[in-house]
């Protein structure tokens, strides 16, 4: 079981860009421990999700193919309707 962990440091260092950050109080400590872990576990069922609904892609792929989705509001006389761009990279095995 010690490549999961060693796969988990990989993954906190290059997928959230995780850092050695140097706190004095133990309280900020607990602090950034309990934001690396919600992180790593955020990540992880992003994850878990994209491979149960059959999207073969990285958590860092949704994420960034999300980041150019773009909403649009649209006005009418009477309502406002908002409009989005589709996702385009969207793979499934």
């Amino acid at each position: 079981m010690l490549y999961k962990i060693e796969e988990s440091f990989r993954c906190m260092k290059s997928s959230l860009d995780l850092r050695p950050v140097y706190h004095w109080t133990e309280r900020r400590i607990k602090g950034h421990i309990m934001l690396c872990f919600l992180s790593f576990y955020v990540l992880r069922v992003i994850q878990r999700k994209l491979t149960e609904a059959g999207l073969y892609i990285t958590a860092e792929q949704a994420i960034e193919e999300l980041d150019r989705v773009r909403a649009i509001k649209i006005r009418t006389e009477k309502t406002e309707v908002y409009a989005r761009t589709a996702a385009e990279r969207v793979i499934r095995y």
